[in-house]
């Protein structure tokens, strides 16, 4: 695995800086929107589909789920960072049952 990308079976609290994530409605809109990426020549192992409240503990917002070294985490993106507002909206996402795609976004893409 690339070190840049997020692994969903990893404790990983966040997707890397060259993640591009996209929330949609629906499981078919989803489905599209891997099989575009792949058009387009993203892998398929480095798509990542992620829903409902399974998807939502393991972005772990609060850090808590990752014990105290996630709490000190995400304490320290809250000061120098804005993406504890990003994962707070994409845990609210997928627990009212939405669809969160991440794909790496290359330099030329």
């Amino acid at each position: 695995m690339d070190e840049g990308l997020f692994d969903p079976d990893s404790d990983s609290l966040a997707f890397p800086d060259d993640t591009v994530v996209g929330i949609l409605d629906e499981p078919d809109e989803a489905s599209a929107a891997v099989d575009r990426l792949i058009s387009e020549g993203i892998p398929e192992e480095r798509i990542h589909v992620m829903c409902c409240d399974s998807g939502a503990r393991r972005l772990d917002p609060s850090g808590k789920r990752h014990g105290i070294v996630g709490r000190l985490h995400r304490l320290i993106q809250h000061f120098g960072d804005e993406e504890i507002p990003h994962v707070k909206r994409q845990a609210a996402e997928l627990r009212a049952g939405r669809f969160l795609v991440a794909a790496p976004a290359e330099d030329d893409q």
